[in-house]
């Protein structure tokens, strides 16, 4: 499973909705969560979808982050009883294990091995 094939029909069986049961717009709104979810695992980890693509995992994680995107229309849940915010814990590890954004240069080393 890669995180750039995921599409509508896959987050709707991950979240237990019978892709036959979802209208155009529903359809088009999973679409847009996993887009989303793509974006966000690309930006926080530094990595394009292609060299994230060997990792199942990511596109677990990608599932994961567009599931709470849709049950609860934001990425970050409330702590019970308490006004803070926490980031999905689930997605933050898995990402957490390819993420570059915090080694200084190690981006630029990507991109000329990718160039």
């Amino acid at each position: 499973m890669k995180a750039s094939e995921l599409k509508a029909a896959d987050l709707a069986g991950y979240l237990r909705i019978e892709p036959e049961d979802l209208d155009r717009t529903e359809t088009a709104m999973l679409d847009a969560f996993l887009n989303a979810a793509r974006n966000y695992a690309q930006n926080y980890t530094g990595q394009t979808i292609e060299r994230l693509d060997p990792h199942e995992d990511v596109a677990i994680a990608v599932l994961c982050l567009a599931g709470d995107l849709y049950t609860n229309r934001d990425m970050y849940t409330q702590l019970k009883g308490t006004g803070n915010s926490v980031q999905n814990q689930t997605v933050r590890s898995i990402l957490d294990m390819y993420c570059v954004n915090f080694v200084p240069g190690e981006s630029d080393l990507l991109r000329e091995e990718e160039g």
